[in-house]
């Protein structure tokens, strides 16, 4: 596969490539590919593709002797897709760091990259980040959910949700509920 120099995000696209190929994964990076694909199948192969990438994504994150580095780029990756079916696994992963160096000059959306992609996939995610602020969560764990809906609602509005969703879960408690 050959990768043509970039500047700005094609770098990062470059980056994201250069990962996919070699994790095994077909690209298409030149025009003959982009003209057969033109030809019908375009739709099916990329949708496949997709589906590829986002489950050997979340494979990535779930391995237990994976890098720091290897699951934060897997998780910019779910991130850039949108992939909603990656929702879970990113929730259970929010306090991965982006590296194995912790340092505070970081704002919370660089050290911790789950953030950011549960932003990108938008409101699909308000629901099981609200559930998940719902259960038992660290401090910190509850500071990065409000974060991310703080991000994906406008403040008011997930301030109104996470009221609405703390008192239906008063009224379940209570025997109330519908």
């Amino acid at each position: 596969m050959q990768i043509h120099k970039r500047t700005g995000s094609g770098c990062i696209l470059n980056g994201i490539l250069a990962l996919l190929a070699l994790m095994g994964m077909n690209i298409c990076v030149n025009a003959e590919e982009a003209v057969e694909l033109g030809r019908g199948t375009c739709y099916q192969r990329v949708a496949q593709d997709r589906r590829d990438t986002v489950q050997k994504m979340i494979e990535v994150l779930n391995e237990t002797d994976g890098t720091v580095e290897q699951k934060a780029e897997a998780i910019r990756v779910l991130g850039l897709y949108r992939a909603p079916e990656a929702i879970p696994t990113l929730i259970d992963q929010i306090m991965l760091p982006s590296s194995d160096v912790w340092t505070e000059l970081l704002p919370l959306e660089e050290l911790f990259p789950c953030l950011p992609a549960l932003v990108n996939i938008g409101n699909l995610a308000s629901k099981p980040v609200l559930e998940r602020l719902g259960g038992p969560t660290s401090e910190m764990q509850e500071r990065l959910f409000t974060m991310v809906l703080c991000q994906i609602e406008t403040l008011e509005y997930a301030r109104m949700k996470l009221e609405r969703s703390n008192s239906l879960d008063g009224q379940a408690e209570n025997g109330n509920g519908f």
